[in-house]
């Protein structure tokens, strides 16, 4: 079985800086579409969704077996630079033609074909399992990863990516799993601690203990800010909805980001959700 890779560059219409993509141990059925949704003129899958109108050159290699079993001789990029596997170029073997012209309009129409909503959870799962319920009444699919098996030996990195291909949107569940504070305010309750309590044999008393306790922030767990970010770059801010639990601090880097908020059930907000995916390009009704 043989497994083809597929490398794009395209230019950013805002930056207008050039960027390649690569995308490796495809299937010839995938490739076959990449092929055609390039001629057509409409948007595809590589990485992240790519329109047409912006590509400068796309490529397209074969080989004979996938690319893991060749590392570390070959990766996303010796594969398209000349390597001691052997590469075959097919690039005409799915493009035959140029593609047709798209407009910004028909990009946008097109770049929410996917009903796969990935849901970023932290330790609490009741707001993802009312997600979840909510998502599948709107003739949605939502994408949990710890719910999909792996194949093979993923990592935990390698299973995202793999089950975020074709994926139109993004739920991030911020919820109060975790604690935090700047260093500076470590020393502060290390201050706090040495005296002038600990010279006494007594327990601290609730007011000493609240003093101490409200240097420390409600957090999200580390693997869904990694995952917010991530899920932001693939699909851009609109098509990412963070949703938030409580007093959790917001990450400081994302100020302006606009968060739905919810006290005890993710129900609360199902208004909001709605209007949010209508708004990316769903077609849901109620």
């Amino acid at each position: 079985m043989p497994y083809y890779h597929v490398r794009i560059q395209h230019r950013d219409p805002e930056s207008n800086y050039v960027h390649a993509e690569c995308e490796l141990d495809l299937s010839e059925e995938y490739a076959k579409i990449v092929g055609e949704q390039y001629q057509k003129g409409k948007v595809f899958f590589i990485s992240k969704w790519i329109n047409t109108l912006n590509i400068k050159e796309i490529e397209i290699q074969e080989t004979a077996n996938k690319s893991t079993s060749y590392y570390p001789i070959l990766d996303s990029a010796t594969i398209f630079y000349g390597t001691r596997v052997e590469t075959r170029r097919v690039t005409r073997q799915f493009i035959k033609s140029e593609p047709k012209k798209v407009t910004k309009k028909d990009f946008m129409s097109e770049t929410a074909p996917s009903n796969n909503i990935f849901i970023v959870h932290g330790r609490n799962h009741e707001p993802m399992k009312e997600l979840k319920t909510m998502l599948y009444d709107f003739d949605l699919n939502p994408i949990v990863l710890h719910e999909k098996t792996s194949e093979g030996a993923l990592t935990l990195a390698e299973k995202l990516e793999e089950h975020s291909k074709d994926v139109g949107y993004a739920f991030i569940i911020l919820t109060p799993d975790d604690v935090g504070c700047e260093e500076i305010e470590v020393e502060k309750i290390k201050s706090s601690l040495q005296a002038p309590f600990l010279r006494r044999p007594v327990l601290l008393t609730v007011g000493e203990r609240e003093k101490i306790f409200t240097r420390l922030k409600s957090r999200a767990r580390q693997n869904v800010i990694f995952e917010m970010g991530y899920f932001w770059g693939l699909l851009q801010r609109k098509r990412v909805c963070c949703l938030l639990k409580g007093d959790v601090e917001k990450p400081s880097d994302i100020n302006g980001v606009v968060y739905v908020d919810f006290n005890d059930s993710v129900k609360e907000a199902e208004g909001k959700i709605l209007k949010k995916l209508r708004k990316a390009g769903y077609k849901i009704q109620t």
